[in-house]
């Protein structure tokens, strides 16, 4: 019987970056492996089998001594609301129950606040620990043993059968908060069209951008329109983002990048990538902020850290 990988993260929810994350987890790599992910919804049930994140006791019977959990992407918090914080608390503790082990790849905790004696416990269980935040990895590898830094995986993501758009535009990937309508006012002063991408569930967004004129200037993403709204991203003249991984495709692209102060994601991007903020008026020369993202050497840095993970899956 083969041993499993679960992966269990904030899926199902028609978000892009995590879809992305999950792109590059290829079943290539773990080949002896079944891959099992825990989702809110199956629109990925072509490419692993699905068990839905809370049928409690289909994952339970599913789990078998010496699996393994992967916590992937920036689960973890408490920050707005302590039930999600319990709900990956608990997922990992079963997992621990039955003798299987768990590892996290591609997260940060800079979201935990009120919680951080029972993250603390879960890192000391953890086999591995991949951090793409500098500023943590400088402060937990002090503390606990199999920390690395790896710049966030979407990264290395490879893009084919990109469209050109010749029409020259701003792309605005906003999150629905309070200020949003001065910041949307902020951005109908500058030159030039505008585009706005939001995702699926934004619903709340919308009608505040609808109400300022912006109808017809909305996008949203919804999994099945994945190539559109990536050619989308990459035909704008530059990004204005409070999403932390349309950044990253923005910087990848060699757009000039500006970030929305939202949350602590988007403070990563501006600390390690020196990406500056939207009310900044320094600019960032392209060539000097282009030396922080070495591409290659993140793809080589990933492909030890998905080896290290296969040995834990072979470990008896």
């Amino acid at each position: 019987m083969k041993r499993k990988l679960f992966i269990l993260g904030y899926f199902g929810y028609y978000n892009l970056g995590d879809d992305m994350m999950l792109e590059l987890i290829d079943k290539k790599q773990f080949g002896q492996f079944e891959i099992f992910l825990l989702s809110r919804r199956d629109y990925y049930k072509n490419r692993f089998t699905i068990i839905n994140r809370y049928n409690f006791m289909k994952y339970i019977i599913a789990i078998k001594k010496n699996d393994v959990l992967l916590n992937l992407g920036g689960v973890f918090q408490d920050k707005t609301g302590i039930m999600s914080f319990i709900y990956y608390f608990i997922m990992n503790g079963l997992f621990l129950l039955k003798k299987g082990k768990i590892a996290f790849l591609n997260t940060d905790f800079s979201d935990v606040k009120r919680c951080k004696f029972l993250l603390g416990f879960l890192l000391r269980k953890s086999r591995l620990i991949g951090l793409r935040s500098r500023n943590e990895y400088q402060r937990l590898q002090k503390i606990y043993p199999g920390v690395r830094y790896i710049p966030d995986i979407v990264f290395l993501y490879g893009f084919k059968k990109l469209k050109k758009d010749p029409s020259r535009y701003i792309l605005a990937s906003l999150r629905y908060e309070s200020g949003i309508d001065t910041i949307i006012k902020q951005l109908k002063k500058e030159p030039g069209p505008i585009k706005f991408l939001l995702m699926k569930n934004e619903d709340h967004l919308k009608e505040v951008l609808i109400e300022h004129g912006f109808k017809n200037r909305i996008y949203k993403y919804n999994y099945m329109n994945s190539g559109s709204i990536l050619d989308l991203i990459y035909n704008a003249d530059r990004i204005v983002t409070m999403r932390y991984h349309i950044g990253i495709l923005g910087l990848l692209w060699k757009k000039e990048v500006r970030l929305i102060e939202s949350n602590n994601k988007i403070k990563m991007l501006n600390h390690d990538f020196n990406v500056s903020f939207y009310t900044d008026k320094k600019k960032i020369d392209k060539l000097k902020k282009r030396k922080y993202i070495n591409v290659l050497k993140i793809r080589k840095e990933w492909d030890r850290c998905f080896m290290r993970l296969n040995m834990i899956l072979k470990e008896g």
